[in-house]
């Protein structure tokens, strides 16, 4: 878990260049200030199911795949929740905010995967 937050604060750090750069270049009608909060979100959410995965992994391992499952479809309702409150205050930028949500959603699905996996390979 230490290795982790390092990882994870240097990869949120491309992400919001990459975010500086996608509102610096795209034009007005697809980007929000919203979306810094989202960038936020996703990189606290995945702190706290990292650490709880990596919590779980000590015990059993069917027990590990049954809390991976049940904590995915948790962090996919949270996350759906999340979005639609976002939506509700923000309509006028929903398509943005869509896009870079879905986005963000990879990224750090694809990074957290991966730690994960690399991490339980030991």
């Amino acid at each position: 878990m230490k290795s982790f937050g390092p990882k994870l604060l240097v990869f949120t750090i491309l992400c919001g260049v990459l975010l500086y750069a996608w509102n610096l270049f795209t034009p007005e009608f697809l980007h929000d200030q919203i979306s810094w909060f989202i960038l936020i979100f996703f990189s606290l959410s995945t702190f706290l199911v990292h650490a709880y995965l990596l919590k779980s992994s000590k015990g059993d391992p069917k027990a590990f795949v049954g809390k991976f499952m049940g904590i995915t479809a948790l962090k996919l309702l949270a996350y759906l929740t999340f979005l639609i409150i976002v939506f509700l205050i923000n309509r006028d930028h929903a398509r943005a905010i869509a896009l870079y949500f879905l986005a963000m959603y990879l990224f750090f699905s694809v990074f957290e995967v991966s730690s994960l996996y690399q991490k339980l390979k030991k």
